[in-house]
């Protein structure tokens, strides 16, 4: 299918937990609804930024939050 691959096939995953003011994730075991969390993490990473070249990348995205998709 001649996709992109090596550096250029980049797996992500979306994440949006709450944290506490230290900066550690907290989670609510009693809350089964689902949480929106107050900052954006993307594999890990606070808001990351992503420098990329010019040129076609395969970007696989994975949504691993707590929140339910809508």
């Amino acid at each position: 299918m001649r996709l992109p691959s090596g550096n250029f096939d980049v797996p992500i995953m979306f994440f949006d937990p709450a944290f506490d003011p230290e900066f550690e994730p907290v989670f609510d075991v009693f809350n089964t609804d689902g949480v929106l969390g107050d900052k954006f993490t993307a594999n890990g990473i606070i808001q990351p930024k992503f420098a990329v070249k010019q040129r076609r990348y395969r970007l696989r995205l994975l949504n691993i939050g707590p929140a339910p998709v809508v």
